[in-house]
């Protein structure tokens, strides 16, 4: 149940993470309505190196995947963002002040692969900027979760969305997470 509600929480997290890996990749993805995904966060790092996405909990609170960590202040959290290369006045950049990976993390199994980013500054509540919504009970398999990013959109090649890309998925089971990905599910 506890791993539930951290899938749901993070269901819009990791899809546009750590370039050149298995885990960015949003195939299949179609242009999000613009700003439909306020909670939608993008993480950069030395000035603007993509790098992982991430969801807003609180103005101040920022959950994302530990496999993203880079140490602040090199961490910059976006906010607001539709079109990664386009000012759309929505836009708000915020540096890190603390990155807290879970202490159970485990880079070589990925087990625990959250960690919280503290805001250097309160990012601005409004029509673009907001925190999602956590779950507040488990949720069963097959139950429809919408999971957003600028990933990866090519199976077997490199072409990273320049517009928030969504996708509809169902949630697994845990017998189909293992049936799939054997003990990289723990």
């Amino acid at each position: 149940c506890a791993r539930s509600l951290v899938t749901v929480a993070l269901c819009s997290v990791p899809v546009a993470s750590a370039p050149g890996g298995d885990d960015d990749k949003i195939i299949g993805g179609y242009e999000c309505r613009p700003h439909s995904q306020p909670w939608q966060v993008y993480l950069t790092y030395d000035n603007g190196q993509r790098w992982c996405g991430g969801s807003l909990i609180n103005e101040w609170w920022v959950v994302s995947a530990a496999h993203c960590y880079i140490p602040p202040p090199r961490l910059e959290v976006h906010l607001g963002e539709h079109h990664l290369f386009r000012d759309e006045g929505s836009e708000q950049h915020i540096p890190a002040a603390k990155v807290i990976r879970h202490p159970g993390y485990n880079e070589r199994t990925t087990d625990n692969d959250f960690m919280l980013i503290k805001l250097r500054q309160a990012a601005r509540l409004n029509q673009y900027v907001q925190p999602i919504a956590l779950a507040t009970s488990c949720v069963t398999a097959g139950t429809p979760c919408l999971v957003s990013g600028w990933g990866n959109q090519l199976t077997n090649d490199v072409n990273y969305a320049s517009v928030l890309q969504c996708l509809n998925l169902p949630v697994l089971s845990d017998g189909q997470c293992r049936s799939s990905y054997g003990s990289q599910i723990t």
